[in-house]
């Protein structure tokens, strides 16, 4: 993989990281929601698809031995959101916003894209 490949993947998992719910900027990022932010990257360019994007978050958090629980706790790595399942109206939208965020600055990196 060449750098600017790596850039443009650090770019777009960076806008993912900045479409959270809870934002941080990448600098203070954990390593697990770096890591995260680039599954959910990698699901948008792949797919262009908000449930993918969804689904491979939630996969990479069950990954790294996080759980559902009505509280976030981040050192008993619980969330409300890892669940299975349809989106609601208001996840869908934001996990749209998600996607369009990644593939904007996807397209500006030049990062190959897979989806309409």
């Amino acid at each position: 993989m060449t750098a600017d490949v790596i850039d443009g993947l650090e770019a777009c998992a960076r806008a993912a990281l900045a479409a959270d719910f809870e934002p941080v900027p990448w600098a203070n990022a954990p390593p697990w929601r770096r890591k995260v932010a680039l599954a959910v990257a990698l699901a948008a360019l792949n797919t262009n698809n908000p449930d993918h994007a969804r689904a491979a978050w939630v996969t990479e958090m069950v990954d790294q031995g996080w759980r559902w629980s009505q509280e976030f706790n981040e050192q008993q790595k619980t969330s409300p959101g890892i669940v299975y399942g349809e989106l609601t109206k208001g996840g869908t939208n934001h996990w749209l916003s998600v996607v369009k965020a990644v593939r904007e600055v996807g397209q500006t990196h030049r990062v190959r894209m897979l989806g309409a």
